[in-house]
């Protein structure tokens, strides 16, 4: 187990069920949203662990909370299970939150958060307060959501003295009339263990210890000195038990009592002693008389006792459970969907099961592909719609602030991922070659409203397949739904870009709205590739950070190479934690594949993401030391063997004069360094032209024919060629200057994306045909002399992406 500084050091991973990683999904006639994979998992019988959120709200500091939480989610997912983590936002509840809920929780600057029990859940709906929900009110939730196994830390009791004071925890009497499984760590250990057992009794609450004693654990210690009636020693049996439950259809729950691991039993003893101090210390100032007051400051003083130890122990405990809550609930998946074909009753639901409807990711793929063919270029991010209004000559931009001008408004298809996708498709001649008509798959989430249909009906109308388009469902399939059946609903508008433009062309301002790519997650993405394994994949900035970085890991397990177009500055760091996650799961090798095949940024983009590689990043609300200080990067970087002997004066005479602006502004440089992390970094200097950096393994003729042209007579064509040290490796730099523009500049909002179109088009060609494009000086001329066509047409066309590319197709 962990303590509180290694958790800080962990690579806390906003998976796919992290940040948004979810769509709201709706239980008819229940005041939920239930995250989408949540209810998806409920519809098909599959393993779901219900996780607690007071703990989030009042029983960690934080980001100790935080990450806690974030943790226990990322470990009962190990197991096969899915988890739900349930609280209450702005008066909703979320059974399944997303990181940015699990953040805002876990904030001690939010004071609009209370605890919830079962008697709080009404007023705090009415209210629209924030909550974190107590055993007692997760119960509650979990049950009416469906949910049968619930992992947490420590059960409430009797608290000490409470045979007078009458104060008893609700927990309790909810597991007496709430048939869910707790699986805790026993009861928290300042309690009246001893009077706690007897109410769990009285209720008729089944207690077993897990394990082959049947010692009753007390929170940090494995010894209570009390006795469970029962013992369970496996998963299996644990699930027997509470299928047994559900034939005699039982409403009451049971509480799973998991000992603390016996590396944490000395330590559990340290602090058991605290505990009694504390206890005592209570009855000595009257404490332990005050009711409620009681227990806060119990925690406080065996925290302040142990100087943190406590609080160790306590994520130690909260983690072990998460995992037993997890093999349980695998366990008793299998035995209820193994009775489904039996006489056994089912489960009764108070609700009927959450059903996807035509909004979820497998239904709402609204065509199907071509030929049902899989995708070899599947390009994941942004399709939007551009609304361009112009104001009139005569027009005065002071007019606008209360009032409409007349003007011109227009409207085009954009978005990095479609432009890219578009220009792909165009460059590998579309529907016109076979073989190629569906080799094109652009994933991007739109609404089902007007702008979705004409994103729909542009990518149509020039045989693009729209089959990765994630479509979301009206809000009125809720009312149209049958009265027996719930609906997941996922509500997305589509990505638009309203910019309004003087007369002259300035920006007077405008709305972007791209919500709808803050809710992608790589579950969508992944199920609509359906399994299969395409040649690339392409990614742009616009994904959430923990979708970029869940696709990166799954690609990079799978040999599939990955191009990521940085979007903007901003977004450009976004693939910097999936870096951070590939290099820290492999061995630290000079040959390390670099986590990100290809990347595409601009001369700023390239600043940003080199400068940000040296700076401490912070990930999951917690920071952590830059790139540049991971072994893989040293590693990656030593094997170069630039400073045997390649001097600044090799790097200033590439491209000869017209070229000493890639050392000067310290492109070269940055490049080199960035390597071990992006094996082909593709500079779009603009007027300036395209650089190249990239290590490259070419076969043996191919790497005779970069020697040699490496040793023609200086001139902006001359590459750039050193041969790694101990491999049969070359570190290859290469500038291409722009081309001559003949006609004025019509548009600058595609050139770039085109260019990145072209080049994707170029290596899938390349894949099919079983030749790099970038391992040979030639192919690679060939390739940026196309790419850099494609941008061209693209400055001198009024849409993103010229039409005429098609005529330029690649052979």
């Amino acid at each position: 187990m962990l303590s509180r500084a290694s958790i800080g050091r962990l690579p806390i991973r906003p998976l796919r069920w992290s940040s948004a990683r979810f769509q709201s999904t709706s239980l008819r006639g229940l005041p939920f949203k239930v995250a989408e994979e949540v209810a998806e998992a409920l519809n098909a019988s599959k393993p779901v662990v219900a996780l607690e959120s007071a703990i989030i709200t009042h029983g960690m500091p934080y980001p100790l909370n935080y990450e806690t939480a974030l943790k226990c989610e990322q470990i009962i997912r190990s197991t096969g299970a899915i988890p739900a983590t349930i609280g209450m936002i702005s008066g909703q509840i979320h059974v399944g939150l997303t990181t940015d809920q699990v953040e805002r929780l876990a904030d001690e600057s939010n004071t609009n958060k209370v605890k919830l029990s079962r008697r709080d859940l009404a007023p705090a709906m009415a209210l629209g307060v924030d909550g974190g929900t107590t055993i007692a009110g997760t119960m509650v939730l979990a049950h009416l959501a469906g949910i049968k196994v619930f992992s947490t830390g420590g059960l409430g009791g009797v608290h000490r003295g409470g045979e007078n004071s009458m104060d008893i925890s609700a927990d309790l009497t909810e597991l007496g009339r709430t048939p869910v499984a707790v699986v805790s760590a026993g009861a928290k250990s300042i309690l009246d263990l001893g009077r706690t057992l007897e109410y769990l009794e009285t209720q008729g609450v089944t207690v077993t210890t897990y394990g082959k004693s049947k010692d009753f654990p007390a929170f940090f210690s494995r010894l209570s000195g009390f006795k469970s009636p029962y013992s369970i020693d496996s998963p299996q049996l644990a699930a027997k038990m509470l299928f047994a439950s559900h034939q005699l259809q039982l409403e009451s729950g049971a509480l799973i009592a998991c000992p603390i691991p016996e590396e944490y039993e000395a330590e559990g003893l340290k602090i058991q002693k605290f505990v009694d101090q504390a206890v005592r210390e209570s009855e000595e100032n009257g404490v332990a008389a005050s009711g409620k007051d009681a227990t806060p400051w119990l925690l406080r003083r065996v925290m302040e006792l142990s100087r943190g130890l406590s609080l160790n122990n306590n994520v130690a405990l909260i983690e072990n459970t998460s995992r037993i809550g997890g093999l349980i609930a695998v366990e008793y998946a299998k035995l209820i969907a193994g009775s489904s074909s039996s006489s056994i009753p089912a489960a009764p639901y108070p609700h009927p099961p959450v059903t996807p409807t035509s909004s979820s990711p497998l239904s709402s793929l609204f065509s199907p592909a071509p030929s049902k063919q899989s995708a070899k270029l599947v390009v994941v991010g942004a399709a939007a719609v551009d609304v361009i209004a112009t104001t009139g000559s005569s027009s005065s931009s002071t007019l606008m602030t209360h009032s409409t001008v007349p003007g011109s408004i227009q409207t085009s298809l954009g978005g990095v991922a479609r432009n890219m996708a578009e220009a792909a498709h165009r460059s590998l001649g579309g529907a016109a070659v076979e073989g190629f008509s569906a080799s094109t798959m652009l994933v991007s989430p739109i609404g089902n409203d007007s702008f979705g249909e004409l994103i729909q009906l542009g990518m149509r109308s020039i045989s693009m397949r729209t089959d990765g388009l994630l479509l979301s469902s009206p809000k009125e399939s809720i009312e149209s739904a049958s009265a027996t059946s719930s609906s997941v609903l996922v509500e997305r508008r589509s990505p638009v870009c309203n910019m309004v433009l003087s007369a002259s062309g300035d920006l007077l301002g405008g709305v972007a709205d791209f919500s709808a790519l803050d809710t992608l997650t790589s579950n969508e993405v992944l199920e609509v590739l359906d399994g299969s394994s395409p040649a690339l994949l392409a990614l742009d900035g616009n994904a959430p950070t923990w979708t970029i970085q869940d696709l990166v890991g799954h690609a990079y397990g799978r040999n599939i190479p990955v191009w990521f177009e940085p979007t903007s500055i901003a977004k450009s760091t976004r693939i910097l934690p999936a870096i951070r996650s590939v290099m820290q799961t492999q061995p630290v090798s000079s040959t390390m594949r670099a986590p990100v095949a290809y990347v595409s940024p601009n001369v700023r983009e390239l600043q940003h993401l080199f400068q940000a590689s040296r700076e401490p990043l912070v990930e999951a609300g917690r920071e952590v030391p830059p790139l540049t200080s991971l072994d893989a990067w040293f590693a990656g970087v030593d094997a170069l063997g630039l400073q045997a002997g390649i001097s600044s004066d090799a790097f200033a005479r590439l491209g000869g004069r017209e070229g000493e602006f890639l050392s000067k502004e310290g492109i070269i440089q940055m490049c080199v360094q960035l390597l071990p992390f992006f094996q082909h970094l593709i500079v779009k200097c603009g007027e300036k032209g395209v650089f190249v950096a990239m290590r490259i393994s070419p076969a043996p003729s191919d790497r005779a024919a970069w020697i040699a042209a490496s040793s023609v007579p200086i001139s902006p064509s001359r590459p750039f060629v050193h041969t790694i040290p101990n491999s049969s490796d070359l570190l290859v730099l290469r500038w291409y200057p722009a081309h001559t523009l003949t006609t004025p500049i019509v548009n600058v909002t595609g050139a770039g994306d085109s260019l990145v179109g072209s080049l994707l088009a170029s290596i899938i060609q390349g894949e099919m045909a079983k030749e790099d494009p970038f391992c040979h000086p030639g192919r690679l001329d060939e390739v940026m002399r196309r790419a850099q066509g494609a941008a061209v047409l693209s400055l001198q066309s009024t849409q993103a992406v010229a039409p005429e590319l098609s005529n330029a197709r690649h052979p």
